[in-house]
């Protein structure tokens, strides 16, 4: 049972970018996935273990899009990014101490944040990129 369901409508057009938000959305899915069949607290930490790292990899590309695209928006998104980690560290070490039930809270936040910040924030990405033709400096854009 998936929590999160890729739809057409989340592909903001970069096909590196989309790739990773499916990823994501799969680790995700992974989570709640592990939490509904009362996996060991040990092994949902991997999952989120895992998707933390996978984050950070994608807003450090995510960023390098941005960067090369001359994104007016860059700082603004950034911060976002910047915003969600810090957010996320303590709810993340909490989960060492309160297992699943703060791993459910968790899930129900990353779930939320993911669709509103593609859907909104990294949406605007996408049609920069088009707008602006971008693919040329290097931002590897996908039609949608």
């Amino acid at each position: 049972m998936e929590i999160l369901t890729w739809h057409k409508s989340y592909n903001i057009g970069a096909a590196d970018i989309d790739r990773q938000h499916r990823d994501i959305f799969r680790l995700i899915n992974r989570v709640h996935q592990a939490l509904a069949s009362e996996t060991t607290t040990e092994k949902t930490g991997d999952i989120l273990t895992q998707l933390m790292t996978d984050v950070r990899g994608h807003f450090a590309d995510e960023e390098k899009v941005m960067e090369r695209a001359a994104y007016p928006l860059l700082p603004k998104h950034r911060q976002k990014h910047q915003e969600l980690m810090a957010t996320l560290k303590p709810l993340m070490a909490r989960c060492g101490e309160n297992g699943n039930i703060v791993a459910t809270r968790l899930l129900a936040f990353l779930k939320d944040w993911w669709q509103k910040h593609i859907l909104e924030d990294d949406a605007r990405i996408g049609r920069h990129l088009r707008t602006n033709g971008t693919q040329a400096r290097g931002a590897e854009i996908s039609q949608r």
